[in-house]
């Protein structure tokens, strides 16, 4: 057996074993064999919101399993602009990817791959929440700071009345 060969079947175990397998912090969204390739496609992980999706696509070769690198693949998303994944827009270079603007709501993903003459395309299912700002995801974080200095006034408030009642005379 091969080094590439071993390479693809650990692989296929790996998402066999794992339902809701995580990459690079994404979800693989769909795992399918379309004419002569095997498609994985990742996003962010849930949940989805509106705004910039980064998208990577994992091609292989249906009878082997051994990464395609040299496939063109297209992302298009209830919208008539196609977008091409790349491998340089991807960190790793086993993937193509690349980022979509993804409408709130309920939408469909058509990934689209070719190589030569050869050509299979997959519908992913996504729905977005409604945008949100950094600050709207990041605010509990942001709160931890001024309640431990609020904590701490309370603290030394409190020890400082105690040295007090405890200085005068009865």
């Amino acid at each position: 057996m091969s080094v590439h060969a071993r390479i693809a079947s650990v692989i296929a175990i790996i998402f066999m074993a794992a339902g809701s397998a995580r990459a690079d912090g994404g979800v693989v969204r769909v795992w399918r064999s379309e004419g002569p390739f095997t498609i994985t496609v990742f996003t962010a992980a849930d949940p989805i919101v509106a705004g910039p999706l980064d998208v990577s696509v994992l091609v292989q070769d249906r009878a082997d399993g051994v990464p395609i690198l040299d496939g063109r693949v297209t992302l298009e998303l209830a919208t008539p602009a196609v977008v091409t994944a790349t491998h340089d827009a991807a960190t790793n270079k086993l993937l193509y990817a690349a980022w979509l603007d993804v409408p709130s709501g309920r939408s469909a993903l058509r990934v689209r791959v070719e190589r030569g003459d050869e050509i299979a395309d997959v519908e992913v299912p996504v729905s977005a929440g409604p945008a949100t700002t950094r600050l709207a995801r990041y605010w509990p974080h942001l709160l931890v700071l001024p309640i431990a200095i609020l904590l701490c006034i309370l603290h030394q408030h409190l020890a400082s009345a105690r040295r007090t009642a405890a200085s005068r005379p009865i």
